[in-house]
């Protein structure tokens, strides 16, 4: 069926009044018909190309678009799949970089965040390893750079960039941060080559202004990584730099910053289940942690004080295994 509905499918994908029916059935027929998809590639790049660059649609249906694009070239040969990338994200990046030069206005915002959630879409579902490997998750070396990684590192320099200027722009960091989320959800293993730079960039950017996206990044790289021994050095790091930051947000004014609490007690409770030998660190201070979690208990908002209960959860358990957790649990419980 699909050499007869994808030309009506790509008719409706240049008309802005089809755009919700004709994106949606696009993105199942990737999902579900990846593996057949390749004699249509071409066409179905090209007219999406097409109407990315002519902004034929809103933001929602550009992220839905995208999302299809990744289920599709993840069925390509992968020795396609970089050069088919580039040339479907240049003209994005190329006006991201004009963007940065140009005077922070809340236009240039929109449109900076609307590239940067475009860019999520698409790697939350581009995936090439998926479809070679036989063990989902399996930390085996690959023989080539996956293309995401490839892109992400080309970029890297640009997003610095980004953030150097909207630094102090939750939205702005929010949508640099989900880029990166959505690529380690998808990637797991495959995004380590990228785990040195955005460790440091993370710790940079969060001790000069905390936001709670930084921190559920943070978590990511904590749960895919923190089993990995290669890894542990930069994750032990980035994690003392987070605590020691967030612990002097809660020793001033912790009542301001309810989504910071929130997502640090989620990270700390992320510590505990998959890597609870870091709270053996003279670095981290447990009784000061302690204390957060009863402070964010207290908290009004109720995802900060479930938050704290999932800390709770995990630092109980662990207490009969870790003398320097029951120790604190005696003493203050």
């Amino acid at each position: 069926m699909l050499g007869g509905i994808l030309p009506m499918v790509l008719r409706g994908l240049v008309k802005a009044e089809l755009s919700v029916s004709s994106i949606s059935t696009l993105k199942r027929i990737c999902r579900e018909c990846r593996s057949d998809l390749a004699p249509y590639a071409q066409d179905i790049l090209s007219v999406s190309q097409d109407v990315l660059v002519q902004e034929v649609h809103k933001s929602s249906q550009c992220s839905w678009l995208m999302q299809a694009l990744g289920f599709l070239l993840s069925s390509l040969p992968e020795e396609q799949i970089l050069g088919r990338l580039l040339s479907l994200i240049s003209p994005h990046i190329q006006q991201l970089g004009s963007l940065v030069q140009q005077e922070a206005n809340p236009t240039n915002k929109q449109n900076i965040v609307h590239i940067l959630g475009m860019l999520s879409s698409l790697f939350s579902t581009l995936e090439p390893s998926r479809c070679s490997d036989s063990s989902e998750g399996a930390a085996s070396p690959r023989l080539t750079p996956n293309p995401v990684v490839v892109v992400l590192q080309q970029v890297f320099a640009l997003v610095q960039n980004i953030l150097s200027r909207w630094l102090h722009d939750s939205d702005v960091v929010e949508a640099v941060c989900g880029v990166f989320d959505k690529s380690v959800r998808t990637l797991l293993h495959d995004f380590g080559p990228m785990v040195v730079q955005l460790s440091e960039m993370l710790g940079q950017i969060y001790s000069t202004f905390p936001q709670a996206s930084a921190l559920d990044l943070t978590r990511q790289l904590v749960h895919i990584f923190a089993g990995e021994e290669h890894h542990i050095s930069n994750i032990r790091s980035l994690v003392r730099a987070m605590t020691s930051t967030t612990l002097s947000i809660f020793q001033q004014e912790p009542r301001e910053h309810p989504d910071v609490a929130e997502s640090f007690m989620h990270l700390h409770a992320q510590i505990l289940r998959r890597r609870p030998d870091l709270y053996q660190s003279e670095q981290l201070d447990v009784k000061a942690l302690f204390f957060c979690g009863i402070l964010s208990m207290n908290f009004p908002e109720t995802p900060t004080a479930k938050a704290a209960c999932f800390f709770f959860t995990e630092f109980l358990s662990r207490c009969k295994d870790m003398p320097v957790l029951d120790e604190v649990l005696q003493r203050d419980g």
